[in-house]
């Protein structure tokens, strides 16, 4: 994948080789994965469904994503949403951040606002209805997906491994590298890489992070980044830089990353102790908060 990855496993049985060809086959899969659901690249899978309206025919996988996007677009009262593309688009974020960024108003503006529960699913059918220019991105869920098939595609065969993709990561059992009794996950300071705001203790869970610093342009004078709030339809303008999220499942994690961070801090502490939520929130003034559930998870000196 274009984002840095890092994939581990253990085993006191099975032959480097055999170790070699699982970890090759799980590159594979999320190579794959990348090209079919990256809208930078056109022609692709995602692509072709954002051009076509009315039933779909799509794949068992997509179909799942599809779902998962629903749920969370139902949990999360509408803030993660995955038919934000256009919006994107109109804020600049045209070429992926290895490209840059276009500092000019998309030329095709929706006159119309559509969010995920406009798509139509039938399972049964493994078919979408999605009226004309309703377009997707997956960038919400998609490394939180990819993660969850990674952890799927090992668990059953080894007890201790990890799959990290761009920051996304699920630790199972201990790192037998480091010969820890757990996985020892430093939250990276988003002014400083060089710094950590803190260390987490980790054991059969995910853990995501959401940030408005490493994807950020200017457009018309303005600041703009990478996450949409889909209720202004532009980009987030709130207080916060990064969110940290530990939960047992890779695609909550990922979500609700996202979903804190647009929420602001005091509703997103709100939620989280409704929710029994572990979150990390870093202010724009670098001062950094954490939810009550997420203390039992960081390590103190």
């Amino acid at each position: 994948m274009s984002c840095k990855a890092y994939f581990c496993v253990h085993s006191e049985t099975l032959t480097v080789e055999e170790l070699a060809k699982d970890i090759n086959e799980l590159v594979d899969y999320l190579t794959a994965f990348e090209k079919n659901y990256s809208r930078f690249i056109k022609g692709n899978y995602l692509d072709g469904f954002n051009n076509k309206v009315s039933e779909i025919n799509v794949t068992e996988e997509f179909f799942e994503i599809l779902e998962l996007a629903q749920l969370y677009y139902n949990k999360t009262t509408g803030i993660f949403d995955v038919c934000i593309l256009p919006y994107l688009l109109e804020e600049g974020y045209v070429k992926s951040k290895n490209d840059g960024f276009i500092d000019k108003h998309y030329a095709n503006k929706p006159n119309t606002f559509f969010t995920t529960k406009d798509l139509v699913l039938n399972k049964e059918k493994l078919t979408v209805n999605k009226p004309n220019g309703l377009q997707i991105d997956l960038g919400g869920i998609a490394k939180g997906f990819a993660v969850k098939k990674g952890k799927e595609m090992l668990e059953n065969k080894y007890s201790d491994f990890c799959v990290d993709i761009g920051g996304d990561m699920y630790v199972g059992g201990i790192d037998r590298q480091k010969g820890y009794d757990y996985w020892a996950i430093e939250v990276e300071n988003p002014f400083d890489a060089q710094q950590q705001i803190a260390t987490l203790l980790l054991k059969d869970t995910a853990v995501a992070t959401s940030g408005i610093n490493k994807r950020a342009w200017y457009r018309n004078g303005q600041k703009k980044n990478h996450l949409i709030d889909a209720r202004t339809k532009q980009s987030v303008n709130e207080a916060l830089t990064c969110v940290t999220v530990v939960n047992n499942d890779p695609v909550f994690a990922d979500v609700y990353a996202k979903t804190l961070l647009i929420s602001g801090l005091i509703a997103g502490l709100k939620l989280c102790e409704d929710e029994n939520i572990a979150a990390i929130f870093v202010e724009k003034s670098g001062d950094v908060s954490k939810s009550s559930r997420m203390e039992k998870y960081v390590w103190k000196e």
